[in-house]
């Protein structure tokens, strides 16, 4: 007997997700999935990904550049549009991965590699509406934030390289709970930024809607609905002034939050000589 797409959703799907993921992605990537196993379509969860890396990735880096140097506003909404399929495809290659019990360690690098190349797309749209609207602030802040983000993933690498963390496979869960991964990957630093405390307002906020598949989480929808989605649409509906302001205050959210976790980094560790 063939299975539901109910019975499929109930393996494929997390037991609970952001509000964005539930209401945007979900929906869309839960059903594409169902079909590619209904019909035995041969596509792969690292297809997915590689399609999400290679390819929608550059094109929206290309049109990023190409934007600001022929004022082409139209281009910032096909950039929105080409990076919500970036985050329907990171949920789509996962449902494929669960529904059809292909998951695997390649799957979970590939993925994560896929991940990282949102805040590259992220600095390059600072990048480009400096340019776009000819704000200096703007333009040297992505290049600075660009320098920071690598500056600490030379350090990370670093600290891996000395093994002074756990080398173990960790699950994500098991991610976030260890107290040295915490620090490193700037858990603890978004905390003392006030990251907490809007979760904890977003968690007693569904203690009253009671949504029950919501995980009250600032994950990576929301974020980068908000820091790469919204700033694009503000400049293709020529608002500019706004757009300026948001990305200006992440510039500097941003500087603070990579400053802190490169002290972190080497206030908390000690880089002996290599065993």
């Amino acid at each position: 007997m063939a299975e539901s797409f109910k019975e499929f959703c109930e393996r494929a799907r997390h037991p609970k997700d952001s509000l964005f993921a539930n209401l945007f992605l979900n929906p869309l990537a839960l059903r594409m999935a169902y079909c590619i196993k209904k019909y035995s379509l041969k596509i792969t969860p690292n297809q997915v990904s590689l399609t999400r890396l290679f390819i929608l990735s550059s094109i929206i880096l290309l049109l990023l550049f190409l934007a600001p140097m022929f004022e082409l506003r139209i281009l910032y909404l096909i950039i929105a549009i080409l990076f919500y399929f970036v985050l329907l495809t990171d949920w789509l290659d996962g449902a494929i991965a669960r529904g059809l019990n292909k998951t695997s360690k390649k799957g979970e690098f590939l993925d994560a590699i896929a991940d990282r190349t949102s805040i590259i797309i992220f600095f390059v749209v600072i990048i480009s509406v400096g340019l776009f609207t000819k704000n200096n602030f703007l333009v040297f802040g992505g290049v600075l934030l660009f320098v920071l983000k690598t500056f600490n993933l030379m350090v990370i690498s670093k600290v891996f390289y000395y093994n002074l963390i756990p080398t173990k496979q960790m699950s994500t869960d098991e991610r976030y709970k260890d107290k040295n991964m915490f620090k490193i990957f700037g858990g603890e630093d978004a905390s003392k930024m006030g990251i907490g405390g809007v979760v904890a307002i977003l968690d007693k906020l569904n203690k009253y809607l009671k949504i029950k598949r919501w995980n009250p989480q600032i994950i990576q929808p929301e974020l980068y609905s908000f820091i790469i989605i919204l700033p694009l649409l503000l400049i293709f509906f020529r608002l500019e002034t706004i757009a300026v302001y948001l990305l200006s205050i992440l510039v500097i959210l941003y500087t603070i939050f990579f400053a802190r976790r490169i002290k972190t980094l080497f206030k908390s560790y000690s880089f002996s000589s290599k065993p």
